[in-house]
């Protein structure tokens, strides 16, 4: 009977201390990395920076670490969430502007969204915080829901050394430090230069070349625009651009050895310092025909900077107005002309 007490005794007593310890115990489940959607009416105060895409600009806010949990009234699930052990919770609030600062226009972009992701970098360590947009269709975008969010890292306040903001966009990763402000923009950093003008003029009348037919022609070279990004083509290599380049040639009259030719057919083509264009996409490089004119928009890979010399060829498909005149039925002429676009005018930013 004593040996069956003290075992009861003993079984009490670890159990007893088991409950004690497990009282005892405040260490947290959290881990680094962990992300936790905080209330969207939570102010947080902190370091702001942006970062710029094609589909708008992307502000965020990079409030103070801490090391206390996130309560109720800042977590959207309505719990209470301790920071991992021995580290503490960054608030980060981030959204989207679909018409902040437009580095691209439009018209370029040719509603072509592709998705973005925003991350949080702690002294090297990277942490996915989702999309700032989703992607609607092929044209458009809408809020993701992410706008404020608690991310666990595994540092103290006191540790932590630096603090950056990563947005991916088609490939390319920029960063910003909100607090110094540095950015590493990449291939995107002509996007947070002043965006130049497009220019457009009209051919030269001299220097045209029309294979011995005498022509009433008229030649337009533009807009022309310099951009860092194409949708399809991606992101220009270092130290180039996309050169997007319009241009429209129409014959009103042809005439050859006193004999009157109606024009049947024109074939134009563009070359920008001797290359070809990109291939046709549905969007550019596809020719636009209307009677005695054609016209399109081409995108060419150039140099980031300096002038560009536009070649215009035209292969012209002729025939005789009116068969009773001396002359072949049918000739064929083409048309040259170079056009030189200084820097600043083929949509250089500076």
């Amino acid at each position: 009977m004593t040996h069956r007490r003290q075992r009861l005794v003993a079984l009490v007593l670890v159990g007893a201390c088991a409950a004690l310890a497990a009282c005892s115990d405040d260490s947290s489940s959290t881990v680094a990395g962990e992300v936790v959607a905080g209330r969207p009416s939570l102010e947080i105060i902190g370091d702001f920076g942006f970062v710029l895409i094609p589909t708008g600009r992307i502000d965020v806010v990079v409030g103070e670490a801490q090391t206390g949990d996130v309560t109720p009234d800042e977590a959207r699930d309505d719990a209470t969430h301790q920071a991992p052990e021995g580290g503490s919770w960054i608030p980060v609030h981030i959204a989207h502007d679909p018409f902040g600062h437009m580095g691209i226009s439009v018209g370029l972009t040719g509603g072509s969204p592709q998705p973005a992701q925003v991350a949080l970098v702690v002294d090297g360590k990277t942490t996915n915080l989702g999309a700032p947009y989703r992607v609607v269709g092929d044209e458009g975008t809408a809020d993701s829901g992410l706008d404020n969010v608690w991310v666990a890292v595994d540092e103290r306040p006191d540790q932590i050394d630096s603090v950056r903001v990563a947005v991916t966009y088609d490939g390319l990763t920029q960063t910003v430090n909100p607090k110094t402000g540095a950015r590493e923009a990449g291939a995107a950093e002509p996007l947070y230069v002043k965006q130049a003008q497009e220019y457009q003029a009209p051919c030269a009348q001299g220097g045209i070349e029309t294979g011995g037919v005498e022509l009433e022609l008229a030649c337009t070279i533009g807009p022309a625009q310099r951009t860092p990004y194409l949708p399809g083509a991606g992101w220009a290599a270092e130290d180039h651009a996309w050169l997007v380049l319009g241009a429209a040639v129409s014959v009103s009259r042809a005439t050859a050895d006193a004999t009157a030719y109606d024009v049947v057919s024109m074939q134009p083509a563009l070359t920008v310092d001797g290359s070809t264009p990109l291939p046709p996409d549905g969007r550019f490089g596809e020719v636009r025909r209307d009677p005695q004119r054609v016209s399109g928009t081409w995108a060419f890979d150039v140099a980031a900077e300096g002038a560009v010399s536009v070649g215009v060829e035209v292969d012209l498909r002729l025939r005789k107005s009116d068969d009773a005149d001396p002359g072949p039925g049918t000739r064929r002429a083409t048309v040259r002309q170079t056009v030189e676009l200084a820097g600043e005018l083929a949509g250089e930013s500076g």
